[in-house]
Protein backbone atom coordinates (compact mmCIF):
# COMPACT_ATOMS: atom_id res chain seq x y z
CA UNK A 1 0.00 0.00 0.00
CA UNK A 2 1.17 3.07 0.27
CA UNK A 3 1.49 5.83 -2.45
CA UNK A 4 0.89 3.35 -5.06
CA UNK A 5 4.25 2.69 -6.83
CA UNK A 6 6.18 -1.32 -6.96
CA UNK A 7 5.07 -3.76 -5.52
CA UNK A 8 4.01 -4.69 -2.13
CA UNK A 9 1.40 -6.75 -0.51
CA UNK A 10 -1.89 -6.22 1.85
CA UNK A 11 -1.82 -6.04 5.61
CA UNK A 12 -4.83 -6.18 7.20
CA UNK A 13 -4.14 -5.73 11.12
CA UNK A 14 -0.63 -5.69 12.96
CA UNK A 15 -1.86 -8.84 14.87
CA UNK A 16 -1.77 -11.38 11.77
CA UNK A 17 -1.07 -11.19 8.18
CA UNK A 18 -3.36 -13.32 6.03
CA UNK A 19 -2.97 -14.22 2.85
CA UNK A 20 -4.27 -17.54 0.76
CA UNK A 21 -7.93 -18.16 -1.35
CA UNK A 22 -9.36 -15.29 1.62
CA UNK A 23 -6.80 -12.57 0.55
CA UNK A 24 -6.51 -12.64 -3.32
CA UNK A 25 -5.24 -16.04 -3.73
CA UNK A 26 -2.20 -15.48 -2.14
CA UNK A 27 -1.85 -11.65 -2.46
CA UNK A 28 -1.52 -9.16 -4.55
CA UNK A 29 1.60 -8.20 -6.69
CA UNK A 30 0.79 -4.04 -6.34
CA UNK A 31 0.31 -1.80 -4.20
CA UNK A 32 -3.69 -1.58 -3.05
CA UNK A 33 -5.37 1.58 -2.36
CA UNK A 34 -8.27 0.49 -0.20
CA UNK A 35 -11.02 1.88 2.66
CA UNK A 36 -12.23 1.35 5.70
CA UNK A 37 -16.35 1.21 6.12
CA UNK A 38 -17.28 4.00 8.67
CA UNK A 39 -19.76 1.38 10.89
CA UNK A 40 -18.83 -2.01 9.82
CA UNK A 41 -15.54 -4.01 10.14
CA UNK A 42 -15.19 -4.02 6.00
CA UNK A 43 -12.16 -2.98 3.84
CA UNK A 44 -12.56 -2.71 0.68
CA UNK A 45 -10.11 -2.77 -2.63
CA UNK A 46 -10.05 -2.97 -5.90
CA UNK A 47 -8.12 -5.55 -7.82
CA UNK A 48 -6.88 -6.51 -11.10
CA UNK A 49 -8.55 -3.15 -12.57
CA UNK A 50 -11.84 -4.68 -12.72
CA UNK A 51 -13.04 -6.16 -9.44
CA UNK A 52 -14.21 -5.01 -5.96
CA UNK A 53 -13.37 -7.20 -2.64
CA UNK A 54 -14.60 -6.45 0.89
CA UNK A 55 -13.26 -8.56 3.67
CA UNK A 56 -14.04 -8.45 7.35
CA UNK A 57 -10.77 -7.40 8.96
CA UNK A 58 -11.36 -8.84 12.17
CA UNK A 59 -10.99 -12.14 11.54
CA UNK A 60 -10.00 -11.48 7.52
CA UNK A 61 -12.68 -13.62 5.98
CA UNK A 62 -13.96 -11.91 2.28
CA UNK A 63 -17.25 -11.01 3.05
CA UNK A 64 -18.21 -9.76 -1.01
CA UNK A 65 -16.79 -9.57 -3.94
CA UNK A 66 -18.24 -8.01 -7.38
CA UNK A 67 -16.83 -7.62 -11.09
CA UNK A 68 -16.98 -3.98 -12.66
CA UNK A 69 -18.66 -4.91 -16.55
CA UNK A 70 -16.34 -3.28 -18.97
CA UNK A 71 -13.93 -1.87 -16.71
CA UNK A 72 -10.29 -2.44 -17.10
CA UNK A 73 -8.91 0.62 -15.08
CA UNK A 74 -10.65 0.92 -11.81
CA UNK A 75 -7.57 1.77 -9.10
CA UNK A 76 -9.42 3.15 -6.38
CA UNK A 77 -12.35 2.37 -4.14
CA UNK A 78 -14.63 3.69 -1.31
CA UNK A 79 -17.49 3.27 0.36
CA UNK A 80 -21.05 5.64 0.24
CA UNK A 81 -22.51 3.86 3.52
CA UNK A 82 -25.42 5.22 3.83
CA UNK A 83 -26.74 2.80 0.96
CA UNK A 84 -23.67 0.41 0.15
CA UNK A 85 -22.61 2.08 -2.25
CA UNK A 86 -19.25 2.26 -3.94
CA UNK A 87 -17.50 4.76 -5.34
CA UNK A 88 -15.02 4.30 -7.87
CA UNK A 89 -11.92 5.79 -9.16
CA UNK A 90 -10.89 5.33 -13.19
CA UNK A 91 -8.45 7.16 -14.85
CA UNK A 92 -10.13 10.15 -15.94
CA UNK A 93 -13.13 10.46 -13.74
CA UNK A 94 -15.65 8.57 -10.99
CA UNK A 95 -18.10 6.21 -10.79
CA UNK A 96 -20.79 5.92 -8.45
CA UNK A 97 -22.28 2.22 -8.33
CA UNK A 98 -24.78 0.02 -6.41
CA UNK A 99 -24.76 -3.48 -6.16
CA UNK A 100 -26.65 -6.03 -8.74
CA UNK A 101 -26.08 -9.50 -8.14
CA UNK A 102 -22.11 -10.52 -8.52
CA UNK A 103 -21.73 -6.94 -10.56
CA UNK A 104 -21.62 -3.94 -9.75
CA UNK A 105 -24.07 -0.91 -12.12
CA UNK A 106 -23.04 2.02 -12.62
CA UNK A 107 -26.00 4.82 -11.61
CA UNK A 108 -23.78 7.97 -11.62
CA UNK A 109 -20.45 9.18 -13.45
CA UNK A 110 -18.65 12.39 -12.06
CA UNK A 111 -15.80 13.84 -14.48
CA UNK A 112 -13.90 16.82 -14.67
CA UNK A 113 -15.26 19.96 -16.98
CA UNK A 114 -12.85 19.10 -19.91
CA UNK A 115 -13.02 15.47 -19.04
CA UNK A 116 -8.95 15.10 -20.27
CA UNK A 117 -7.42 15.50 -16.82
CA UNK A 118 -6.70 12.52 -14.64
CA UNK A 119 -8.37 11.56 -11.53
CA UNK A 120 -6.26 11.83 -8.13
CA UNK A 121 -7.37 10.80 -4.62
CA UNK A 122 -10.82 10.31 -2.96
CA UNK A 123 -12.46 10.62 -0.23
CA UNK A 124 -16.15 10.40 0.93
CA UNK A 125 -17.02 13.91 3.16
CA UNK A 126 -17.81 12.81 6.50
CA UNK A 127 -20.74 14.94 6.46
CA UNK A 128 -22.09 14.15 3.10
CA UNK A 129 -25.54 14.17 2.98
CA UNK A 130 -27.27 10.72 2.75
CA UNK A 131 -28.68 9.96 -0.87
CA UNK A 132 -32.06 9.31 -0.12
CA UNK A 133 -34.21 6.81 -2.49
CA UNK A 134 -37.73 8.53 -2.72
CA UNK A 135 -40.47 5.91 -2.81
CA UNK A 136 -43.72 5.47 -4.39
CA UNK A 137 -47.20 4.89 -1.89
CA UNK A 138 -47.86 1.76 -3.62
CA UNK A 139 -43.95 0.63 -2.98
CA UNK A 140 -44.67 0.87 0.47
CA UNK A 141 -47.80 -0.61 0.30
CA UNK A 142 -46.65 -3.85 -1.52
CA UNK A 143 -43.38 -3.95 1.17
CA UNK A 144 -45.62 -3.63 4.09
CA UNK A 145 -48.39 -5.94 2.52
CA UNK A 146 -50.47 -2.49 2.89
CA UNK A 147 -49.62 -1.72 6.28
CA UNK A 148 -50.68 -5.03 7.73
CA UNK A 149 -50.79 -4.81 11.51
CA UNK A 150 -48.64 -8.16 11.78
CA UNK A 151 -45.83 -5.98 10.17
CA UNK A 152 -46.28 -3.28 13.03
CA UNK A 153 -43.32 -2.90 15.13
CA UNK A 154 -44.53 -1.87 18.93
CA UNK A 155 -42.68 0.86 20.20
CA UNK A 156 -44.77 2.61 22.57
CA UNK A 157 -45.81 5.85 20.57
CA UNK A 158 -49.41 5.73 19.78
CA UNK A 159 -48.84 8.42 16.82
CA UNK A 160 -45.97 6.33 15.54
CA UNK A 161 -46.14 3.30 13.43
CA UNK A 162 -43.40 1.85 12.52
CA UNK A 163 -43.72 -1.87 10.09
CA UNK A 164 -41.37 -4.36 9.33
CA UNK A 165 -40.64 -4.10 5.06
CA UNK A 166 -39.44 -5.98 2.32
CA UNK A 167 -38.47 -3.98 -1.05
CA UNK A 168 -38.69 -5.33 -4.44
CA UNK A 169 -34.81 -6.19 -4.07
CA UNK A 170 -35.40 -8.20 -0.53
CA UNK A 171 -33.67 -5.24 1.40
CA UNK A 172 -35.27 -4.99 4.68
CA UNK A 173 -36.42 -1.32 5.92
CA UNK A 174 -38.37 -0.03 8.62
CA UNK A 175 -40.69 2.22 7.26
CA UNK A 176 -42.70 5.02 9.55
CA UNK A 177 -45.69 6.50 9.17
CA UNK A 178 -45.81 10.51 10.40
CA UNK A 179 -48.59 11.29 11.74
CA UNK A 180 -49.78 14.57 13.92
CA UNK A 181 -52.37 13.12 15.86
CA UNK A 182 -54.62 10.24 17.11
CA UNK A 183 -56.47 11.55 13.68
CA UNK A 184 -53.94 10.17 11.80
CA UNK A 185 -53.35 13.02 9.96
CA UNK A 186 -50.32 13.13 7.59
CA UNK A 187 -47.57 16.01 7.55
CA UNK A 188 -47.98 18.15 4.75
CA UNK A 189 -45.20 17.39 2.29
CA UNK A 190 -43.35 20.90 2.54
CA UNK A 191 -43.34 20.64 6.55
CA UNK A 192 -41.87 17.21 5.80
CA UNK A 193 -39.45 17.97 3.23
CA UNK A 194 -37.95 21.08 5.02
CA UNK A 195 -38.48 20.24 8.60
CA UNK A 196 -37.82 16.62 8.49
CA UNK A 197 -35.64 15.12 4.99
CA UNK A 198 -33.90 17.94 4.67
CA UNK A 199 -32.24 17.82 8.08
CA UNK A 200 -32.77 14.36 9.04
CA UNK A 201 -30.66 13.39 6.06
CA UNK A 202 -27.23 15.98 7.25
CA UNK A 203 -27.05 13.72 10.56
CA UNK A 204 -25.08 11.06 9.95
CA UNK A 205 -23.74 9.24 13.18
CA UNK A 206 -23.30 5.54 13.60
CA UNK A 207 -25.54 5.49 16.93
CA UNK A 208 -28.33 7.68 14.90
CA UNK A 209 -30.76 5.49 13.29
CA UNK A 210 -29.63 6.04 9.09
CA UNK A 211 -32.77 7.36 6.92
CA UNK A 212 -32.57 5.39 3.60
CA UNK A 213 -35.88 7.11 1.89
CA UNK A 214 -38.72 9.13 1.81
CA UNK A 215 -42.45 8.94 0.58
CA UNK A 216 -44.30 12.23 0.94
CA UNK A 217 -47.59 10.65 -0.52
CA UNK A 218 -47.81 8.17 1.95
CA UNK A 219 -45.78 10.47 4.80
CA UNK A 220 -43.74 7.95 5.14
CA UNK A 221 -39.73 7.56 6.46
CA UNK A 222 -37.86 4.34 5.43
CA UNK A 223 -34.88 3.65 7.73
CA UNK A 224 -32.33 0.73 8.21
CA UNK A 225 -33.96 -2.32 9.43
CA UNK A 226 -32.57 -2.64 12.69
CA UNK A 227 -32.78 -6.45 13.48
CA UNK A 228 -32.46 -6.92 16.89
CA UNK A 229 -35.79 -5.04 17.59
CA UNK A 230 -35.32 -2.48 20.70
CA UNK A 231 -33.57 -2.18 23.82
CA UNK A 232 -36.35 -2.75 25.77
CA UNK A 233 -37.20 -5.85 23.92
CA UNK A 234 -33.82 -7.00 23.90
CA UNK A 235 -33.47 -6.70 27.42
CA UNK A 236 -37.01 -8.53 27.98
CA UNK A 237 -34.89 -11.32 26.30
CA UNK A 238 -32.94 -12.59 28.99
CA UNK A 239 -30.23 -15.13 27.29
CA UNK A 240 -29.05 -12.00 24.89
CA UNK A 241 -28.61 -9.04 26.88
CA UNK A 242 -25.57 -9.55 29.32
CA UNK A 243 -24.46 -7.20 31.67
CA UNK A 244 -21.57 -6.15 30.06
CA UNK A 245 -23.23 -6.01 26.50
CA UNK A 246 -25.48 -3.25 28.12
CA UNK A 247 -22.75 -1.34 29.46
CA UNK A 248 -21.38 -1.07 25.71
CA UNK A 249 -25.54 -0.08 24.57
CA UNK A 250 -25.42 2.79 27.34
CA UNK A 251 -21.93 4.41 25.90
CA UNK A 252 -23.30 4.35 22.40
CA UNK A 253 -26.49 5.93 23.12
CA UNK A 254 -24.39 8.24 25.23
CA UNK A 255 -22.31 9.00 22.29
CA UNK A 256 -25.02 9.37 19.71
CA UNK A 257 -27.46 11.74 22.62
CA UNK A 258 -24.25 13.95 22.87
CA UNK A 259 -24.42 14.28 18.93
CA UNK A 260 -28.09 15.49 18.82
CA UNK A 261 -27.13 18.22 21.75
CA UNK A 262 -23.25 19.19 19.93
CA UNK A 263 -25.29 21.41 17.24
CA UNK A 264 -24.93 19.41 14.68
CA UNK A 265 -26.79 21.00 12.39
CA UNK A 266 -25.21 24.61 12.72
CA UNK A 267 -28.11 25.94 13.75
CA UNK A 268 -26.53 27.77 17.05
CA UNK A 269 -28.02 25.48 18.82
CA UNK A 270 -28.80 21.72 20.40
CA UNK A 271 -31.53 18.95 19.12
CA UNK A 272 -33.75 17.97 21.47
CA UNK A 273 -35.03 14.34 21.44
CA UNK A 274 -37.21 14.47 24.32
CA UNK A 275 -38.07 11.00 23.47
CA UNK A 276 -35.86 9.08 24.91
CA UNK A 277 -36.18 5.44 26.36
CA UNK A 278 -35.69 2.11 25.28
CA UNK A 279 -38.64 1.90 22.80
CA UNK A 280 -37.13 4.42 20.65
CA UNK A 281 -33.41 2.73 20.81
CA UNK A 282 -32.76 0.03 18.46
CA UNK A 283 -30.15 -2.58 17.55
CA UNK A 284 -28.74 -3.87 14.45
CA UNK A 285 -28.11 -7.45 13.80
CA UNK A 286 -24.46 -6.81 15.33
CA UNK A 287 -26.36 -5.20 18.40
CA UNK A 288 -24.96 -1.59 17.84
CA UNK A 289 -27.13 0.23 18.93
CA UNK A 290 -29.17 3.58 17.13
CA UNK A 291 -30.85 6.41 18.60
CA UNK A 292 -34.82 6.89 16.88
CA UNK A 293 -37.65 9.16 16.88
CA UNK A 294 -34.96 11.86 15.55
CA UNK A 295 -37.45 12.81 13.25
CA UNK A 296 -40.35 12.91 15.59
CA UNK A 297 -37.54 15.52 17.30
CA UNK A 298 -36.97 17.71 14.55
CA UNK A 299 -40.85 18.26 13.94
CA UNK A 300 -40.89 19.26 16.94
CA UNK A 301 -38.32 21.21 17.27
CA UNK A 302 -39.54 23.95 14.27
CA UNK A 303 -43.38 24.08 13.29
CA UNK A 304 -45.46 26.20 10.85
CA UNK A 305 -48.21 28.07 12.26
CA UNK A 306 -51.12 26.50 12.49
CA UNK A 307 -49.39 22.42 13.45
CA UNK A 308 -47.99 24.29 16.49
CA UNK A 309 -50.71 23.52 18.74
CA UNK A 310 -51.55 20.31 17.69
CA UNK A 311 -47.68 19.19 17.89
CA UNK A 312 -47.88 20.69 21.57
CA UNK A 313 -50.75 18.53 22.28
CA UNK A 314 -48.99 15.64 20.70
CA UNK A 315 -45.86 16.31 23.15
CA UNK A 316 -48.10 16.62 26.28
CA UNK A 317 -49.96 13.45 26.02
CA UNK A 318 -46.60 11.72 25.11
CA UNK A 319 -45.34 13.29 28.53
CA UNK A 320 -48.16 12.50 30.34
CA UNK A 321 -48.14 8.62 28.95
CA UNK A 322 -44.61 8.38 29.90
CA UNK A 323 -43.63 10.34 33.22
CA UNK A 324 -41.50 8.69 34.89
CA UNK A 325 -39.01 9.56 31.87
CA UNK A 326 -40.05 13.46 32.36
CA UNK A 327 -37.71 15.62 34.15
CA UNK A 328 -39.47 17.12 37.56
CA UNK A 329 -38.77 20.88 35.47
CA UNK A 330 -40.69 19.60 32.59
CA UNK A 331 -44.34 20.75 34.51
CA UNK A 332 -42.90 23.89 35.51
CA UNK A 333 -41.68 24.88 32.15
CA UNK A 334 -43.65 22.41 29.75
CA UNK A 335 -40.43 22.83 27.76
CA UNK A 336 -38.37 19.70 26.73
CA UNK A 337 -34.65 20.90 27.01
CA UNK A 338 -30.95 19.12 27.11
CA UNK A 339 -31.44 18.40 30.80
CA UNK A 340 -35.13 16.75 30.30
CA UNK A 341 -33.49 14.53 27.22
CA UNK A 342 -30.40 13.61 29.93
CA UNK A 343 -33.42 12.49 32.78
CA UNK A 344 -34.50 10.62 30.36
CA UNK A 345 -31.34 8.68 29.73
CA UNK A 346 -30.81 8.65 33.10
CA UNK A 347 -33.89 6.79 33.40
CA UNK A 348 -33.18 4.43 31.04
CA UNK A 349 -30.29 3.30 32.56
CA UNK A 350 -31.71 2.59 35.11
CA UNK A 351 -33.91 0.38 33.65
CA UNK A 352 -31.37 -1.16 32.07
CA UNK A 353 -29.42 -1.93 35.21
CA UNK A 354 -32.48 -3.06 36.91
CA UNK A 355 -34.50 -4.71 33.72
CA UNK A 356 -38.00 -3.19 35.74
CA UNK A 357 -39.54 -0.87 33.27
CA UNK A 358 -42.14 0.72 35.60
CA UNK A 359 -40.00 1.82 38.75
CA UNK A 360 -36.36 1.73 38.08
CA UNK A 361 -35.76 4.90 40.03
CA UNK A 362 -37.45 4.12 43.09
CA UNK A 363 -35.96 0.95 43.17
CA UNK A 364 -32.57 1.98 42.98
CA UNK A 365 -32.84 5.35 45.14
CA UNK A 366 -34.16 2.66 47.71
CA UNK A 367 -31.12 0.31 47.35
CA UNK A 368 -28.56 2.90 46.89
CA UNK A 369 -27.13 3.15 49.94
CA UNK A 370 -26.97 -0.18 50.88
CA UNK A 371 -24.46 -2.82 48.46
CA UNK A 372 -26.09 -5.81 49.25
CA UNK A 373 -29.89 -4.29 48.54
CA UNK A 374 -28.29 -2.50 45.53
CA UNK A 375 -26.45 -6.02 44.18
CA UNK A 376 -30.51 -7.58 44.79
CA UNK A 377 -31.34 -4.43 42.79
CA UNK A 378 -29.76 -5.19 39.50
CA UNK A 379 -31.30 -7.64 36.14
CA UNK A 380 -30.29 -11.08 37.78
CA UNK A 381 -30.73 -12.11 33.94
CA UNK A 382 -27.76 -10.11 32.85
CA UNK A 383 -25.42 -12.35 34.45
CA UNK A 384 -22.50 -11.59 37.26
CA UNK A 385 -22.51 -8.02 37.38
CA UNK A 386 -19.54 -5.73 37.90
CA UNK A 387 -20.78 -3.97 40.84
CA UNK A 388 -18.22 -1.20 41.21
CA UNK A 389 -19.36 0.07 37.48
CA UNK A 390 -22.81 -0.76 38.08
CA UNK A 391 -22.95 1.47 41.17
Amino acid sequence: MGDGYGKGELRLVPKFEKKGKDILDGGSPYHLRFDVHPIKLWIITATQCNSVHVWNYEDGTRVASWVIPDVTNADGVAFIAQKDWILVRRWKRFEVCETQGSNLRCIKVLTTESDDKLSFQMAIHPTLPCLLASFEGKELQVATENFDAKWKLEHGDQHERVYRGKLNDDTLVMVKKVILDASMQGVHHDTMKSKVVDRLRLLRHPHILTLLGVCYEESCLVYEYMARGTVKDWISCARQSTWYARFRVMAEVARGLCFLHSDPLGTGGPIIHSAIRPATIFLDDRFVAKLGGVDRALLNSEFPEGVEKTLNRTSQLFAQQNSHYIAPEYWQSRAFSEKTDVFAFGITLLEMLTGNFTNAFEVVEDAIEDDDAFENALDPSAGCWNIVLAH
